[in-house]
């Protein structure tokens, strides 16, 4: 039998950009994966959510074109459109990430892993079994979504955002989503844009509980300028599913009756076929399996992203835990800190934060930070974008630990905080970069100058 040097099983974000690095350095590679590479995130998640996302948004702008000096005009939308765009979205990526793992001399095998032992990954294979010998193994099996009892998804009534986003799940006008967090956020807020009437119930006493209470209280008030009808600190006790829609019935005593609803708690890890003790693995109060510094557990087995560890679960750390496992097992010096990992909210407006923000009252009080309004950026104003802010957090020595955004394309205006905070950057470092204008990125600068008291374009 031939002995490989790495196999991974699961094709996400983590375990396919392992195995490209994997590929890079030579190693002899088998990425074992149940499905189609790319994981959640690409096949029906991330991507395909962003996919959609953008149909809405361009329809919703045009709607609200008055912004911008245009008469608002009414584009008809079609889900079947935007699952359409979504979709060859999807498909071109899978190609291409199949693509590099073939330039990589990565060996592709379809089917299911199971990990009894280290050193001996079992594979299912439309019933038939085979068993690859290997010096190491990186368990990537992901994260699949977490529903409480009665509120599991039919594919009809009751949908997760598995069936919204790979099977194009038939929504009616009247929508329940239960979860504030990041899912549940984006697909109301595509619900609405779509026209439809969206209820969205938290549990917890406001929406995406994991930010800043600033960021909260901006995106409440985006939905509800929406008319989102939004329910915080509230509980389904009973999901009645009738022959068209459902009624659900709140803690409170509150009734709400819709056609669809969507159940966008959470997600749990995947470790379906994966055998703790046979691995010697323990594991997190969350179901994560427990790694060190590495990635590791020891005996030549690794576990990265969402199945392993305390990191958000989010694509873009999966994807830098798998090339440090890889670099661990190469013996060079592997980036042992994951961080900071940003996240971002891909709403109208977006939302994003990253490193040391404060999540509750008590930690803001105590918190160094200075905002500047987005209202007072002239780029905001030539798009009609005004909604939102830059925050900059930072320590005693004026070096910056933590961002928190809000507005137009804050997304991509993260990574650079993140990285001022790898940097060990300065207030005065973004105070004295001249940034490029009009943009949003001045923003950043403009925080910078507040927090040293001398703010240029707010009073």
């Amino acid at each position: 039998m031939q002995r490989h040097d790495v196999v991974i099983i699961g094709g996400g974000p983590g375990g396919y950009v392992a195995a490209i690095r994997a590929g890079l350095a030579g190693l002899k590679t088998v990425l074992v994966e149940k499905s189609i590479v790319g994981g959640t995130c690409l096949n029906r998640g991330c991507i395909p959510a962003k996919a959609m996302i953008a149909a809405a948004t361009a329809c919703y702008r045009a709607a609200h074109a008055s912004s911008v000096g245009m008469a608002d005009t009414v584009i008809p939308f079609s889900d079947d459109g935007a699952f359409a765009h979504a979709r060859r979205t999807v498909d071109g990526l899978v190609k291409g990430v199949e693509a590099l793992l073939k330039k990589r001399n990565v060996t592709v095998v379809k089917g299911k892993g199971f990990l009894k032992q280290p050193g001996v990954v079992e594979v299912d294979a439309d019933g038939k079994r085979d068993n690859i010998e290997t010096m190491n193994v990186i368990v990537a099996t992901g994260s699949v979504p977490f529903f409480p009892k009665g509120l599991e998804p039919d594919g009809k009534t009751v949908l997760s955002s598995d069936d919204v986003l790979e099977s194009n799940a038939h929504v009616g006008r009247s929508v329940a989503v239960i979860g504030g967090g990041v899912i549940g956020i984006e697909l109301a807020e595509y619900y609405a844009m779509t026209g439809r009437e969206v209820t969205v119930i938290e549990m917890l006493d406001r929406l995406l509980p994991m930010a800043t209470q600033a960021a909260s209280k901006e995106i409440t008030r985006a939905l509800k300028k929406m008319r989102l009808k939004i329910l915080t600190g509230r509980k389904v006790v009973e999901l009645v599913r009738k022959e068209r829609g459902a009624v659900l019935t709140i803690d409170d005593g509150t009734v709400v009756e819709v056609e669809t609803v969507l159940c966008a708690i959470g997600r749990r890890a995947f470790l379906d076929g994966i055998d703790l003790r046979g691995i010697g693995a323990a594991q997190h109060k969350n179901g994560r399996i427990v790694i060190n510094e590495r990635n590791s557990i020891g005996h030549g087995v690794y576990a990265i992203g969402d199945a392993a560890g305390l990191s958000p679960m989010l694509a873009h750390a999966a994807s830098h835990q798998g090339i440090s496992a890889v670099e661990d097992i190469l013996g060079l010096s592997p980036d042992e800190k994951a961080e900071p990992v940003a996240s971002v909210v891909y709403s109208h407006p977006e939302v994003a934060w990253v490193g040391d923000v404060p999540v509750t009252p008590e930690a803001e009080k105590i918190a160094k930070f200075a905002s500047f309004p987005l209202r007072a950026l002239g780029r905001a104003h030539t798009i009609g974008e005004t909604a939102g802010y830059a925050t900059l957090y930072y320590d005693a020595s004026n070096r910056i630990v933590g961002g928190d955004l809000v507005g137009e394309g804050v997304s991509e205006l993260i990574g650079t905080v993140a990285l001022a905070i790898r940097l060990g950057a300065t207030l005065d470092d973004f105070a004295r970069v001249p940034f490029p204008h009009p943009t949003f990125s001045e923003s950043l600068m403009e925080a910078a100058h507040v927090a040293l008291g001398m703010p240029l374009h707010t009073m």
